[in-house]
């Protein structure tokens, strides 16, 4: 009994573990807030996001406090808000990158929603919605790393295990860079 109750365990088990490998893996997000002229937040805007590199389209609907949150896969983003008795607006070349939160805030001017107020620009240096401290590298970045290059694969431990305290910067003798210096009292 007590052994088909483990196996049955061990078969959910590994059903719901690709979900949490997917979790964590490399989705990013666009979240903001959408304001009238006056600066009072538009609740339940809706919200388009459309990756410009495939023409992919997200739907969402800002909630009462307007704030939206998008989770998109890494890509360029063009974000519009619409809601009835505004213009629509939309931001344009919005570059979300692996994990990353971009924060978008839209303002929605008072007119016809057949009008659009297009806005232009770029990824704050800074993520204000989170702690996280992290930068992206391109390919050609990545290949440019001082990696030992070996039996024609890269080696990411080479680069990786000298930032470890208390590991030596190269295999083999340890090499002392160290100065000595001697003062004395008259």
């Amino acid at each position: 009994m007590h052994k088909s109750v483990r196996i049955i365990a061990l078969c959910l088990g590994l059903l719901i573990i690709p979900k949490w490998v997917y979790a964590q893996g490399q989705m990013g997000a666009v979240t903001g807030t959408i304001f009238d002229a006056s600066g009072a937040v538009v609740p339940e805007a809706g919200i388009t996001i459309t990756n410009t590199e495939s023409g992919i389209k997200s739907e969402s609907r800002g909630s009462s406090a307007g704030y939206y949150r998008v989770p998109v896969p890494p890509g360029t983003y063009r974000v519009e808000a619409q809601k009835e008795g505004f213009k629509s607006s939309v931001a344009e070349s919005i570059v979300v990158s692996v994990a990353q939160i971009v924060t978008i805030d839209l303002t929605l001017q008072v007119g016809s929603a057949t009008q659009t107020v297009t806005v232009t620009t770029e990824a704050p240096l800074l993520t204000a919605s989170t702690a996280e401290v992290s930068s992206s590298v391109t390919p050609e970045e990545f290949q440019e790393l001082p990696i030992e290059v070996g039996d024609g694969g890269r080696n990411p431990q080479t680069f990786i295990s000298p930032a470890f305290p208390g590991r030596s910067a190269a295999p083999g003798p340890v090499r002392s860079t160290a100065a000595s210096c001697s003062a004395t009292k008259s």
